[in-house]
């Protein structure tokens, strides 16, 4: 692949979700809403430790935006995760927020 001449723009989602619900089940549901610009996702952190509800699980994801024929601004990425993160809470019951 060639080197990208755009920059790219990270943006982390931090989320409590159920235990059970898996790493690879969300991959999919965020894969599957065709976020604009999504270059790749991955998870950077699960904790299940001290503050963590019992039965649940707080996950941080990792998104990289990156468009070929601009720069993208940082208003429209939060945006897209906005609603990324409203459809997690909805449609996967994830709990985000403090």
């Amino acid at each position: 692949r060639p080197i990208p001449s755009l920059p790219a723009n990270d943006a982390d989602l931090t989320f409590t979700q159920p235990r059970e619900l898996t790493w690879e089940a969300i991959r999919a549901f965020v894969l599957g809403r065709n976020l604009r610009d999504l270059e790749s996702l991955r998870c950077l952190d699960r904790y299940d430790g001290p503050g963590v509800s019992v039965g649940s699980v707080k996950t941080t994801i990792r998104l990289t935006f990156r468009s070929a024929e601009r720069t993208l601004a940082q208003e429209e990425i939060n945006r897209g995760v906005q609603t990324l993160a409203a459809e997690l809470v909805q449609r996967l019951g994830v709990h985000v927020g403090a």
